[in-house]
């Protein structure tokens, strides 16, 4: 891979890890918004939720309404948009409209996302391209790794808005480096709604969707009170939470180099079923642990160096299903992230409302238990298909 294409490829992570950031940031600051709002919890953690909603429903939409317009531009149009309702939550005087940003943001966002991807992929040979998307999606896994802590930190000593203009900002910056420095491949692919709806209902796709929606809300039944559940469980100090989520964030940026390598080596369905398994043991022995900073510490750290390769696997695997609808395929991966990422948002408010923070690791190992089965179920169909294909 020569080095333009590395620069490129680098330049478009920074594109997930734009989209990524702009879920985390408000997890990192949730325990400002509510009170600054004065809402509760519950209300509060809609902010994560609409954002994460809001990208699922857009991204198969939008990729039938402008996916076959040239990819860099949906790149540098869509991350400018992100950045711009950032802006606007920041500046917005009620709680409605801070929603509202955040309903632009996952618009310019489920844009930017599988496009990167898609325009990532078509940069290198088939034969890299599970290198090259681990590369690109590395910005999300970085995301999920580090602005969390760093949002947590910003927010305890800025304010959750200022938090947010600056990351809104920073978005529209690498806009402006993508539209300078990513080559233009062409345009994507025409879609319509007749293609979408085949696609989604093909058995070996709605399957292979369903595991990162399922993986996704187990996570995310824990990780979108985090910050809350080191505050008042483990009973850490906001430094102390922050420094535990900077070694979350350096795991999962550990993690993405390790996926790199694993990715060219194992298979994507058994990187997949690796790192669920890992994962929910790790928080399975958070819930049984004693509610200190040390071993949730080193829980966390195990759980984040896992993720970062199962996004990349199963990116890989989705695409090699429908290779000639790959920005389809990668847009409807786009939805079921944000799909689990809603649900389990929506999880962890009622889990905490009526049982308290205590019992979230166990609900959410219980959720990836699904995630497995949900996993060996497609890769039977994929198996299934493969074996059919040559007879038809």
């Amino acid at each position: 891979m020569d080095r333009t294409t590395r620069l490129a490829l680098n330049l478009l992570s920074l594109t997930m890890f734009s989209v990524g950031a702009c879920m985390f940031v408000a997890i990192g600051t949730l325990p400002d918004i509510a009170p600054s709002l004065g809402v509760t919890r519950a209300e509060a953690g809609m902010v994560i939720a609409t954002y994460a909603f809001g990208s699922a429903i857009g991204a198969p939409l939008l990729q039938i309404l402008v996916g076959h317009l040239p990819r860099k531009r949906l790149v540098v149009v869509g991350l400018a948009v992100l950045g711009a309702g950032m802006v606007m939550s920041a500046l917005a005087p009620s709680y409605e409209l801070v929603l509202a940003g955040r309903i632009v943001s996952a618009l310019g966002g489920s844009v930017a996302s599988p496009v990167a991807s898609a325009l990532g992929a078509s940069l290198v040979a088939n034969a890299r391209q599970g290198q090259a998307l681990a590369i690109v999606f590395g910005g999300m896994t970085i995301a999920s790794a580090v602005v969390a802590p760093v949002a947590t930190w910003m927010g305890a000593h800025l304010g959750w808005r200022p938090t947010f203009a600056v990351f809104g900002l920073t978005v529209i910056g690498f806009a402006v480096l993508t539209q300078l420095r990513v080559p233009e491949t062409g345009p994507g692919e025409r879609l319509n709604g007749r293609v979408l709806i085949e696609t989604i209902l093909r058995p070996v796709n709605l399957t292979g969707i369903l595991v990162p929606v399922v993986t996704l809300a187990g996570l995310f039944a824990t990780f979108t009170m985090i910050t809350l559940y080191y505050f008042e469980h483990i009973g850490a100090t906001a430094e102390e939470t922050s420094v535990a989520m900077l070694l979350y964030g350096a795991a999962g940026v550990a993690g993405n180099y390790i996926a790199r390598y694993v990715t060219r080596i194992w298979p994507a369905e058994r990187t997949m079923t690796t790192a669920i398994l890992v994962i929910a043991t790790a928080l399975v022995a958070l819930y049984l642990m004693p509610p200190l900073l040390v071993p949730a510490t080193i829980a966390v750290i195990v759980w984040s160096s896992m993720l970062a390769l199962f996004f990349p696997a199963q990116q890989q695997r989705m695409i090699a299903q429908e290779p000639h609808r790959a920005g389809l395929i990668l847009a409807l991966n786009t939805s079921s992230l944000y799909v689990g990422m809603s649900a389990g948002s929506f999880v962890a408010g009622r889990v905490d409302a009526a049982l308290g923070l205590a019992p979230l690791p166990l609900v959410s190992a219980l959720i990836l238990a699904g995630a497995l089965a949900m996993l060996a179920l497609s890769a039977r169909i994929a198996r299934r298909q493969a074996t059919l294909a040559p007879a038809q």
